[in-house]
């Protein structure tokens, strides 16, 4: 079990008692040996907000990426001399839902699951996310393997955490808020989690490969897409998901 140093409340002990009992039994249903520092803010946090958007819920990166969300949220949040591989960060809003909260946590544990298991997929999930409007305008964040993935295990997480019933209604919930806001691509998103069978059977590794081979020459991956097994390879920096 983690200990104190690798979960960061900020003082609140409401936080503190409601989720870490939540989130240590998601960790029980990921097993992962890699070291992660959890952050549950209490704040709104404006530049992730203005960086990122207004719906992000969380997010996690490795403690060596540079790309600028994650040096400022390592810079601000991360202990100095940390020795951790991952930072995992909750925003104070999905706090507030103690389902919602373990269906985020679970859904940014699957993405440190699929970096440590085949990290030479992450990029081209990145590259798919910034480039497939131009390809197919509806395109939304379900159309990229690792999101779809993630959606799907945080469900299968969540509903073994907190029951069946209360991710259903969590789910409703959001899609009732988005559908309010006029958040299009959200709706669809939370419909997605909302109607998917967390016992679903869905393989991000060969879909991620059938849409590098349909794409690749036309969006950047940065991988040699002709070598052989090139995605299970290494990979020297880890873009930051989910936020």
């Amino acid at each position: 079990m983690a200990n104190d140093a690798d979960w960061n409340f900020n003082n609140s002990s409401v936080n503190e008692s409601t989720l870490r009992p939540l989130c240590e039994q998601v960790d029980k249903h990921f097993g992962l040996t890699a070291k992660y520092y959890r952050y549950f803010a209490v704040a709104p946090d404006d530049f992730l907000i203005d960086n990122v958007g207004s719906y992000f819920r969380g997010g996690q990166f490795s403690t060596s990426a540079t790309a600028v969300v994650p040096a400022y949220v390592r810079n601000r949040h991360l202990p100095s001399g940390a020795r951790h591989g991952y930072f995992v960060y909750i925003r104070d809003s999905t706090c507030l839902d103690p389902t919602g909260c373990v269906v985020t946590y679970a859904h940014e544990l699957q993405h440190i699951v699929q970096h440590e298991c085949l990290p030479g997929l992450m990029g081209p999930n990145s590259v798919l996310r910034a480039n497939f409007k131009k390809y197919k305008e509806t395109a939304t964040e379900i159309d990229i393997p690792i999101e779809v993935d993630a959606n799907i295990m945080s469900k299968r997480v969540a509903e073994k955490v907190c029951g069946v019933e209360p991710v259903r209604r969590f789910a409703e919930e959001q899609v009732r808020f988005m559908k309010n806001e006029g958040a299009v691509e959200q709706v669809l998103r939370w419909e997605f989690f909302r109607d998917t069978s967390s016992s679903n059977s869905y393989d991000y590794v060969d879909e991620t490969l059938k849409l590098v081979e349909r794409y690749k020459g036309q969006m950047p991956f940065g991988v040699d897409t002709d070598k052989p097994d090139w995605w299970k390879g290494p990979i020297d920096e880890y873009p930051a998901g989910a936020w």
